[in-house]
C-alpha cells in the first residue's frame, strides 16, 4: 500500500510547494543569466522575468550594394518600438520598408539624411539584425546578442504591394 497524502496535504502542496519550486526556477535562471554568458532567453525558459523586454534591444539595418556595405540605425529616423516587440521577419520587413521611403543619403560606411551628403547607390541586398544590447561579458569582451537576422533582396520590396 502506497503513502496518500490527505486532503489538505494536498491542497497545502498545491498552493505553497508548486509556486516555490516556480520562484526558485526562476531566481535561478536569473542569476545564472547575470552572472554568466546565458542569454536570459534560454537556459529555463523565464526570460520573461530576468530580461527587460524590447527597451534592451535595437535594430541595424545593413545595404548591400554593388561595391560597398553601409549601415544605418533606424532609431533616429522611424518610430522603431514597435518592431522591437516582437522583431520576426515580417516586422523586419515592413521597417525596412518604412526605412526605404527615405532620402537615404551617404557619408563614410553610414547611412544619414543630411542633404549635402551623396545619394546612396542601387541597393542589391539588404540585411536586418534585431539585437538584445544588454551587456554580456563573454570571454572578457562585451558584446550584443543577434536575436533575429533576416535578408531581402531589393526586389521584394519593389514587388511587395500594401
Amino acid at each position: 500500500m502506497g503513502f496518500k497524502f490527505s486532503k489538505k496535504w494536498k491542497e497545502y502542496l498545491c498552493i505553497f510547494l508548486i509556486p516555490t519550486i516556480a520562484l526558485v526556477n526562476s531566481l535561478v535562471q536569473f542569476y545564472i543569466s547575470s552572472t554568466s554568458s546565458l542569454v536570459k532567453w534560454k537556459g529555463g525558459g523565464f526570460g520573461m522575468y530576468s530580461a527587460i523586454h524590447y527597451t534592451d534591444r535595437n535594430i541595424w539595418i545593413e545595404f548591400n550594394t554593388e561595391s560597398n556595405k553601409y549601415y544605418l540605425n533606424p532609431f533616429n529616423y522611424v518610430d522603431i518600438a514597435p518592431y522591437l516587440i516582437y522583431p520576426n521577419r515580417e516586422a523586419l520587413f515592413k521597417l525596412t520598408k518604412e526605412v526605404l521611403e527615405l532620402d537615404l543619403r551617404v557619408q563614410g560606411n553610414a547611412i544619414t539624411m543630411q542633404k549635402n551628403a551623396p545619394k546612396i547607390e542601387p541597393i542589391k541586398k539588404i540585411n536586418v539584425y534585431a539585437l538584445d544590447t544588454s551587456i554580456i561579458l563573454k570571454d572578457k569582451k562585451y558584446h550584443q546578442e543577434i536575436i533575429t537576422q533576416e535578408g531581402f533582396d531589393i526586389e521584394q520590396f519593389h514587388s511587395h504591394k500594401n
